[in-house]
């Protein structure tokens, strides 16, 4: 079926119509559909012929018996005979409704003419049979619009104008006939184009569940496909870290050397398992921009280690947006870069473009690598799709940026051929500097309470937060009374701590003795209901299972002024 976006009609009652790409696919649809009809009328038709036949032999006298039966089984009949033949015969509906309207126009003028016969031999044959075929014509014959009221109308005036030749024109019985004749075809006109219109409504139901169908196959297909390539790629990372724990146990003395190895296998898992979660918070709309000042210089702290990576960001350079997002485009189109394009050099890049109506960040992300031909550029951006399937990963990574891109209103423009590389540029609002104290001395020696329900999490968080200069407290560190803790700079926690009492009921405990703590809550991403309380009460949300990098993106954005002195 054709993309239902081109099945729009026009607003003509009689004669409807769709875009030229898709009137033939109608057509054809309605050629398959009517033929059965016909051939079912045709039939009938025949039946009723050798019915009237006898009819005439009864009623009718004379040559005039000769003259309608010769009409009727001479004439009518093998017309009839021809045109189903024909449907068996033909495949192309333009053919065939040019045999079937010169049909029906051929059947409709034999009662013209039997109804003069009768009329020239003083014969009174009511003109009922006439009338019959027009409502056969408008309403069951299923013919072309236009075809239907031409030949229709063209029959009734021959009809008003033969009855007026044979000396009829101011007789009663004329203007009766020719008042419910003209009524019919007016009513016939209406119909069919009511008739017409609702065909056509009906192809446009067919047509889009059709296509939801093929598209619902597809995709049934692709992530079939994707969820045996996400098990295998999933699997490996996991398989790794198993075997150097493994050696770990074997031989303890080479923990410096498997040690980079295990967090390159973490990292990589990591990053799977956070592709799969962003991909469907953002199918079920969950991810909702926040848009803040963001310093662009922020970014490269986060960015992927790589010596291929240089990093050109000034520091006055201030831009309003969502700072996760804007730093998950940009890690993420970094890592594909590194990964994937075989670049020996990859440029992270920030300037300032005016023109006469704003000033704008100019953001770009370049590298030297083998670029992308034109036939994968036009599917880079679809889910679960790899431009080589030889390649690692989930094929997530660009779907997520054109996905991000398009929440936070920005035009992320490609520009790459064959070896030649690939370049990204987005353009993002400048906004002004925001005076912050950088984390060195706003968030060094930061008391920090860590509410969480997993000991293992827990501990490892912990021992970031430590690394990075934190004093950390925990739940065991609390006493009964909460205003001894009026220290405390900074919350993290868990929703689900385990205990009678949520994450969030913590922070609203601990703020009522320090209002405006500063709070982080780790949850389900999919609690909608959770992220708007959230959202009125001013407490930051990051989704289950949280990273470090995230946590730290977070602590480093804290403003001075709201950190408890």
């Amino acid at each position: 079926m054709p993309d239902t976006k081109n099945h729009a009609l026009n607003h003509n009652m009689f004669w409807p119509k769709f875009s030229p790409a898709v009137e033939d696919q109608f057509q054809q649809h309605q050629f398959a559909e009517k033929i059965p009809r016909i051939r079912l009328l045709a039939f009938t038709a025949i039946g009723m012929m050798l019915f009237y036949s006898l009819m005439d032999g009864y009623l009718l006298e004379g040559t005039v018996i000769a003259y309608t039966i010769a009409i009727r089984l001479g004439l009518d009949v093998p017309i009839i005979l021809f045109t189903l033949w024909f449907s068996y015969r033909c495949q192309n509906y333009v053919a065939f409704n040019r045999v079937y309207i010169g049909s029906y126009a051929i059947t409709g003028l034999s009662i013209l003419a039997i109804l003069f016969i009768c009329r020239h031999h003083n014969i009174s044959l009511p003109y009922e049979g006439l009338f019959l075929w027009l409502i056969f014509g408008y309403f069951l014959l299923a013919l072309p619009v236009r075809a239907a009221i031409v030949v229709n109308w063209s029959i009734t005036l021959l009809y008003i104008f033969m009855e007026g030749y044979l000396g009829t024109a101011g007789s009663q019985a004329l203007h009766y006939n020719g008042f419910f004749l003209v009524s019919a075809n007016i009513v016939g006109m209406v119909g069919i184009g009511m008739l017409e219109r609702l065909a056509r409504l009906n192809f446009q139901y067919l047509s889009a569940a059709q296509q939801a169908r093929e598209s619902a196959l597809q995709d049934v297909e692709k992530r079939t496909q994707f969820i045996a390539a996400a098990s295998h790629d999933l699997r490996q990372p996991i398989h790794a870290m198993g075997l150097m724990i493994a050696r770990l146990q074997d031989s303890p003395n080479d923990a410096e050397h498997i040690s980079p190895q295990m967090q390159s296998a973490h990292e990589q898992l990591n990053e799977l398992l956070n592709n799969l979660l962003d991909m469907s918070r953002l199918e079920i709309g969950l991810i909702k921009p926040q848009h803040k000042p963001v310093q662009l210089s922020r970014l490269s702290a986060t960015l992927p280690k790589n010596t291929r990576v240089k990093v050109d960001l000034p520091s006055h350079l201030w831009v309003k947006s969502d700072p996760i997002l804007l730093n998950r485009i940009v890690t993420n189109l970094v890592t594909n870069a590194i990964r994937h394009s075989r670049a020996s050099y990859i440029e992270v890049r920030g300037s300032v473009c005016k023109d006469d109506t704003r000033e704008t960040v100019l953001l770009s992300i370049y590298d030297n690598g083998l670029g992308i031909s034109e036939d994968v550029r036009a599917r880079i951006y679809t889910p679960f799709e790899r431009g080589d399937h030889n390649q690692e990963g989930l094929g997530l990574g660009l779907a997520i940026v054109h996905e991000m891109c398009d929440l936070l209103g920005l035009n992320l423009t490609l520009t790459t051929a064959p070896g030649l590389g690939c370049r990204f540029d987005m353009r993002l609002e400048s906004t002004v500097a925001v005076k912050t104290t950088t984390p060195t001395h706003q968030s060094m020696g930061l008391n920090i309470l860590l509410l969480q329900k997993d000991s293992n999490m827990r501990a490892a968080f912990q021992s970031a937060l430590i690394g990075w200069g934190y004093t950390v407290f925990d739940l065991e560190d609390l006493g009964e009374d909460l205003g001894d803790h009026c220290a405390l700079d900074v919350v993290i926690s868990d929703h689900d701590l385990g205990t009678p009492g949520t994450g969030l009921d913590w922070i609203y405990a601990l703020r009522s003795h320090t209002p405006n703590l500063p709070a982080l809550l780790i949850a389900d991403p999919q609690d909608a209901l959770l992220r708007r309380q959230c959202q009125q009460s001013e407490v930051e949300v990051i989704n289950t299972p949280a990273t470090p990098v995230a946590i730290k993106i977070w602590l480093e954005r804290i403003p001075a002024q709201s950190v408890v002195a």
